[in-house]
């Protein structure tokens, strides 16, 4: 076991219980890890936060700046998967490119002993996703004000001539701050697609679905280009999600979601939740958000944000709260393609 003071980031004996330095209780974590670990001798590893299909994010303190990150770490059975590392690599350009308070900023990348890793600003809060439990709906104008700055996001990234590709509740984050209790941090830019340059080939999985089925575009689906208005589709999604309490085509059964995506019409936010009350114009705004027919979208995340306020003005004037009963059923776990697991 290796013992270190998480205050001042620093091994300790393992005989000692409490930091001589600081008088903080000391942690223990298992040698077969990289907690306690100094990276590239400038990030002191704290504690785990998480672990995805590629790898695992950890909270570290950067030494020279005496401040908490977040890293992304490659797994270590990746790191000779030439395609998980360009992955890995082409999220840590990608973001490197992008400057808005509603992106997650990237502080560092490197790799240093055959570790990839990508350093993040620490956002202290908690997904999107988990904000929508226990499976109930959000109110319209919470809603709305969640949705508009994620669409602020992607004015900047596809300003970038970035799609995100990866756009769901799990990948968007929720904290404090500017005095807003619902500020969005949109995450992982790991199936970014650099849609104008002349690379763009280079940077795609051909033939390959890759992202999350319940949040996935019917062009994506069918792996059609795709451009900003995919995007757009899954920013519908979050936004039925956000008023119903689940996405409208969410299945634990993969290839079914993928059929409706492709070829249902979209149900009403009370068919999926008879217990929501909004006016139809709510319905025929996510009809056109997730148009099966990209053309038919809104033209960019600009004009998906002014629609949308011009119909919460709207529609504060008839409901301005999504009324909710407790759900009876259960949403399912969203399934996740891989596109380094797919076949």
């Amino acid at each position: 076991m290796r013992t270190f003071c998480p205050n001042c980031a620093e091994r300790r004996p393992n005989d000692a219980d409490h930091c001589d330095d600081c008088g903080a209780a000391l942690e223990r974590a298992p040698e077969d890890t990289p907690i306690g670990v100094v990276l590239d001798n400038k990030y002191f590893i704290t504690a785990a936060l998480g672990r995805g299909g590629v790898g695992a994010v950890y909270r570290a303190r950067q030494r020279s700046m005496d401040r908490d990150v977040a890293i992304k770490v490659l797994a270590p059975e990746r790191i000779a998967d030439e395609r998980a590392i360009a992955r890995f690599k082409r999220e840590a350009r990608a973001v490197s490119l992008l400057s808005h308070p509603n992106i997650i900023t990237v502080h560092d990348f490197g790799t240093t002993q055959e570790i990839h890793y990508l350093v993040m600003e620490l956002i202290e809060g908690e997904p999107l996703s988990r904000v929508v439990a226990p499976k109930r709906p959000l109110p319209f104008a919470r809603a709305v004000s969640i949705v508009t700055q994620i669409c602020d996001a992607l004015a900047e990234a596809h300003d970038q001539g970035i799609v995100h590709r990866d756009l769901k509740s799990q990948n968007v984050m929720i904290t404090p701050q500017r005095g807003n209790p619902d500020f969005v941090k949109v995450l992982d830019f790991g199936l970014v697609k650099i849609f104008n340059a002349d690379h763009a080939a280079a940077l795609t999985e051909a033939g390959r679905i890759v992202g999350t089925p319940a949040y996935m575009s019917p062009e994506q689906i069918e792996d059609l280009p795709v451009d900003p208005r995919s995007d757009l589709y899954s920013v519908g999604v979050i936004l039925f999600e956000l008023l119903s309490g689940q996405p409208p085509f969410a299945s634990d059964d993969i290839a079914a979601t993928l059929t409706r995506q492709i070829h249902d019409p979209l149900p009403r936010l009370s068919a999926i939740n008879p217990a929501v009350v909004l006016p139809i114009t709510v319905d025929r705004f996510l009809e056109r958000a997730m148009a099966k027919d990209p053309t038919s979208r809104p033209a960019s995340a600009g004009a998906f944000k002014h629609e949308l306020l011009e119909l919460a003005k709207a529609v504060g004037g008839e409901e301005s709260e999504t009324l909710v009963a407790p759900l009876p059923y259960q949403v399912p776990v969203l399934p996740h393609i891989d596109p380094d697991e797919a076949e």
